[in-house]
C-alpha cells in the first residue's frame, strides 16, 4: 500500500486502474484564473489528455504526490489550473488541480513540486 504523506489518504498503487492527466503549458496566460471545474471547458482547444496504465509511471505519479508540503491558503487563495490528474480505482476517483505553484486535492493546498511540475509536462 502506498500513502499519499500530506493527502492523508492510502492508495494501493495495484489497485489503481488509470491515472488521466489533463494539461496544457503552464505558461499560458488567461485574462481571469481558471478554477479546477471549469478546467477542461476553458482549455478545450488546448487540451492535452494522458492516460497512465504503466505501474511505474503510476508509482512514479503517487510518490511525487506523496511529498508535498502543505501551503498556506492565503498565500494563494485561488488556482489558476494548468493540469488535472484523476486517480481511478474500483471504488472511486480522486481529483487533483495543479498549477507551477499550488497543488488543490479537495480544498487542502500544498505546494507544487518541480519534481511534480517536470512529470506532469513530460510523461507520455
Amino acid at each position: 500500500m502506498t500513502s499519499l504523506g500530506a493527502f492523508g489518504q492510502k492508495i494501493n498503487c495495484n489497485k489503481i486502474n488509470a491515472i488521466v492527466i489533463k494539461r496544457v503549458p503552464f505558461e499560458i496566460m488567461t485574462a481571469v484564473d481558471v478554477p479546477c471545474d471549469d478546467f477542461e471547458k476553458a482549455f478545450s482547444d488546448k487540451l492535452e489528455i494522458i492516460i497512465l496504465r504503466d505501474s511505474l509511471a503510476i508509482n512514479k505519479c503517487i510518490y511525487l504526490l506523496s511529498n508535498l508540503e502543505l501551503r498556506d491558503s492565503t498565500i494563494y487563495p485561488n488556482i489558476d489550473t494548468r493540469a488535472k490528474i484523476e486517480i481511478y480505482s474500483p471504488k472511486d476517483t480522486l481529483t487533483i488541480c495543479l498549477n507551477q505553484f499550488l497543488t488543490i486535492k479537495e480544498g487542502v493546498k500544498y505546494k507544487t513540486s518541480k519534481d511534480l511540475i517536470n512529470f506532469v509536462v513530460s510523461v507520455k
